[in-house]
């Protein structure tokens, strides 16, 4: 008896703890189950104020960006010089694929500056002519080819538009200011930048304007040739009586005159361009060659030049099916400058503060040309008699630091930063 009651108290107590065992499961699962639960709807919670958040970021930033695309669209039909820069500097904008895009970079800030400076003294002087004088009734404006003259075609298109803007007589005067040109990039900044009305597609440019008749030559987006120089020169004989011309210019590289008086000698080469060149400076009554100061060569001949480029002396035209690499090879020509016509040709440039690379440069041509920087006094130049005005210099100080890369900056094709090259500009 003791035995089968101690065999099923055994058997009961298993049975016992086995359903303890279960329940104890049970009650973890049932914990677990719970803790789970809690987990989900806290992260439930947390998905949801997730969610709120993003939805709140989202309609923010729909906001702001509705916000900013209306004003980058209100700025761009205002200027959308600003954009234009910014692909130019990407090498996506206008002309990129060209060698005029290309070269439109180099010196890009130095010539950015001199075209707004200049810009601004040319028409103070044409608005102190027309308005002093009483022998002159109208300015012509003979503008070069070239990626050194675009940023003064552009700021000279917009400050007549400024003036027009602001009802100054002189300027609405019809034929008081009239530009001639071969610049075909110069045209379409005229265009867009020089109209009487900026935000009126439909409005006349605030100025007259004559492009010359000839052939493209794609290498200086330019127009040139014979007839465009006999045009330049119908010009000069049908001008109204009272008129003056203004001449402006620039070259791949520029020379000083060695023999007094000196004055700076244009280098260009390829369609004629020298030529048409030659013809503005013969026909007009002041001239200016514009350059940034590292393409001014202070003491070298057009030999020296081209034997330091390690250029064909020959000077032979290329043929029409010449490769790239022969026409590079072509051999610069110049100018050729009188006594008489020197007098009348300045040099627009910049000058550099002591310590840099071009420091000498900048002081030698001060010396040799008398050149004023205008830093206090610009009436000197603005109020001369025609054909007397002065050499001028332009600060120019957003250069790199670092000599490395001033060199680039101040040279910057590969070829021209050997040390044998650079001491022309700086052995002085």
């Amino acid at each position: 008896m003791s035995e089968f009651f101690q065999t099923n108290i055994v058997g009961l107590l298993g049975i016992l703890l086995g359903f303890l065992g279960l329940c104890f499961i049970g009650f973890e699962l049932a914990i677990r189950l719970n803790f789970l639960k809690k987990k989900f709807n806290a992260e439930e919670n947390d998905r949801e104020n997730k969610k709120e958040w993003l939805d709140t970021q989202h309609a923010t930033l729909n906001e702001m960006s509705r916000s900013l695309s209306e004003n980058v669209a209100a700025r761009l039909r205002r200027d959308s010089s600003w954009a234009t820069e910014a692909l130019e500097r990407t090498k996506l904008g206008p002309y990129a694929d060209t060698l005029f895009g290309e070269r439109k970079n180099h010196f890009r800030d130095e010539k950015e500056l001199i075209g707004q400076k200049f810009a601004l003294l040319l028409l103070d002087r044409c608005k102190w002519l027309l308005s002093n004088d009483d022998t002159i009734s109208h300015i012509y404006l003979c503008i070069d080819s070239g990626t050194t003259l675009y940023p003064f075609f552009r700021n000279l298109s917009l400050e007549i538009a400024k003036a027009y803007q602001r009802g100054e007589e002189w300027i609405k005067i019809e034929g008081s200011i009239n530009i001639v040109t071969n610049n075909l990039p110069g045209i379409e900044a005229l265009m867009e930048h020089g109209r009487i009305n900026p935000a009126d597609r439909f409005s006349p440019l605030a100025v007259t304007c004559k492009i010359l008749p000839g052939s493209p030559l794609p290498i200086y987006s330019a127009i040139t040739g014979e007839d465009t120089e006999q045009e330049l020169q119908e010009i000069k004989k049908s001008a109204p009586e009272g008129s003056i011309f203004i001449g402006l210019t620039a070259g791949n590289w520029i020379r000083i005159r060695n023999t007094p008086p000196s004055c700076p000698v244009p280098l260009s080469r390829g369609g004629r361009h020298p030529e048409f060149k030659q013809k503005l400076i013969e026909i007009c009554d002041e001239s200016y060659v514009i350059s940034p100061l590292g393409k001014i060569f202070a003491k070298m001949s057009k030999q020296n030049v081209n034997e330091m480029l390690n250029l064909d002396p020959s000077e032979q035209e290329p043929a029409l099916d010449s490769s790239e690499q022969d026409s590079a090879r072509n051999a610069y020509k110049e100018s050729d400058i009188n006594d008489e016509k020197a007098k009348n040709v300045k040099l627009i440039s910049t000058y550099r503060e002591q310590g840099r690379l071009l420091t000498r440069l900048s002081n030698h041509l001060g010396g040799a040309l008398l050149t004023n920087n205008l830093e206090s006094d610009d009436e000197s130049f603005i109020r001369r008699d025609v054909g007397e005005t002065c050499n001028v210099q332009f600060r120019f100080d957003k250069l790199p630091r670092d000599p490395y890369l001033e060199k680039e900056v101040e040279f910057p094709h590969p070829h021209t930063r050997k040390d044998e090259f650079i001491r022309c500009f700086t052995d002085l």
